[in-house]
């Protein structure tokens, strides 16, 4: 058989592996690399996994000993230096060595891209803050791979569930949200962009095959050891097993796997299997002291609900005004509510529902110094499941395909000034973090600040 032959026969999956180099390419792009805290102690803990076999940093004690945390002005907080001392927040000495305060699940995932760049371009060639430049440019790749993976597991998960659309609406979800510009580098929401559509897809492949619940769990239980808030659709997931009488007991094996994992590496690095080291951000920002679930988290449910219409509607953190192509998705949630053939997204609503919940009781909501609402990232797959729902409608109406584009469009643009990202708005004139109301300035919009 010929390369012609060949190529004509598997057309569809040729198409399918341009489009993601095609992703993958445009990714790679992205200029620059956006400051956030997790990104530099996630790209060295994956660096020594690949290089060293360690979970221990204590070849970065140069960092440790010349980043003061006062360095990190821009929060403006006086009570870091009372809390965390000289060194930065995001490593810890334990035991007498260096470890990262995030959980080790993002690092392990990139690690196998650290492990071949070092075999092309070793790390032992460099030293210092050339080392860290080799490392955050070795994340840059690792994050536009990733997110990546992020377009296929959705695309997979969309052409599983009989999208007619699914190409369109991975390109509005890599190219039309805030994962643009949030590629650049291995910050913990990766792990919700991967493994929460994973753990959707194998759920709703368990219709058929009642034995794929297990994998929903090991993905859902991988996506919570990436990032705490991803427990809210973990315990959705759980109930699905339950209420649809699934073999809840196989979910809770395979959960259990990574779940035990975490408990380990916490024991063994912190001392105790529940002690994290996200217990150095119970602080109150007014004294420095240490806090409690209720310093952190507000019950109220006024509280609650004023940061979720936030979350979703301010001109400065909502979701819904960074990318308003995603408003396609309330119809769709609508019809899924409504009709009973499409009750596996009653589920997929819930765990939307309560991990916005979950963010928007968190007193410190506003995410500190981001473009947007990428505090939420996490969430976007949901949208784009419940845009999949309307999407026929979309496409044989005119009208509303021509708004569908213009808001497209829009998105995109909005994401592009986000990859260019380098104002300072979320700590100028002051922290967002300790002035709240600003989510809600229009005289003082981040998207236009950050454009100008």
């Amino acid at each position: 058989m010929g390369l012609k032959e060949t190529l004509r026969r598997n057309e569809k999956l040729v198409l399918k592996v341009i489009l993601l180099l095609v992703f993958f390419s445009i990714f790679l792009m992205v200029p620059g690399i956006i400051v956030t805290l997790d990104y530099w102690p996630n790209c060295a803990l994956s660096y020594n996994i690949a290089t060293e076999h360690t979970f221990y940093l204590d070849n970065f004690l140069f960092v440790y000993e010349n980043t003061s945390s006062q360095n990190l002005s821009y929060f403006d907080y006086p009570q870091f230096e009372i809390q965390w001392g000289d060194g930065p927040w995001y490593f810890r000495k334990v035991g007498g060595h260096l470890v990262s305060t995030y959980p080790p699940t993002i690092p392990l995932l990139g690690a196998p891209v650290y492990f071949i760049a070092n075999i092309f371009v070793p790390g032992d060639l460099f030293s210092g803050s050339d080392l860290k430049a080799y490392i955050l440019a070795v994340g840059k790749i690792n994050g536009a791979f990733l997110t990546t993976i992020s377009v296929l597991i959705v695309w997979l998960f969309l052409n599983a569930t009989k999208s007619k659309h699914a190409d369109a609406l991975v390109l509005i979800y890599g190219c039309a949200t805030l994962v643009l510009p949030s590629t650049h580098s291995l910050n913990n929401h990766v792990g919700g962009l991967i493994f929460l559509p994973l753990a959707w897809l194998f759920a709703y492949k368990s219709i058929k095959n009642p034995k794929d619940i297990g994998y929903a769990g090991l993905f859902a239980a991988l996506a919570y050891t990436a990032r705490p808030t991803n427990i809210a659709s973990l315990g959705i997931l759980l109930l699905y097993s339950i209420f649809t009488k699934k073999d809840w007991k196989r979910f809770v094996i395979f959960a259990l796997i990574p779940l035990f994992f975490l408990w380990s590496y916490n024991y063994f690095i912190f001392g105790s299997p529940f002690t994290s080291g996200y217990g150095i951000l119970f602080f109150k920002l007014d004294t420095g002291e240490p806090a409690s679930f209720f310093d952190l988290f507000y019950i109220n449910p006024i509280n609650i609900t004023q940061n979720l219409a936030a979350n979703l509607f301010s001109p400065n953190r909502g979701i819904f005004m960074f990318s308003p192509i995603l408003l396609f998705s309330l119809p769709g949630m609508f019809i899924a509510l409504k009709e009973k053939k499409l009750d596996f997204y009653k589920w997929v609503f819930a765990a939307l529902i309560l991990t916005l919940l979950i963010l928007s009781s968190w007193k410190l909501w506003t995410g500190g110094l981001r473009y947007g609402y990428t505090m939420a990232l996490d969430t976007i797959p949901y949208f784009i499941f419940f845009i999949s729902i309307y999407a026929d409608k979309i496409f044989s109406n005119k009208f509303l395909f021509y708004v569908f584009v213009f808001l497209a469009i829009i998105s995109f643009l909005i994401a592009i000034v986000g990859i260019t990202y380098g104002c300072d708005w979320s700590s100028q004139p002051v922290c967002i973090d300790l002035a709240q109301e600003r989510a809600w300035d229009f005289n003082d919009l981040q998207i236009l600040r950050c454009f100008s």
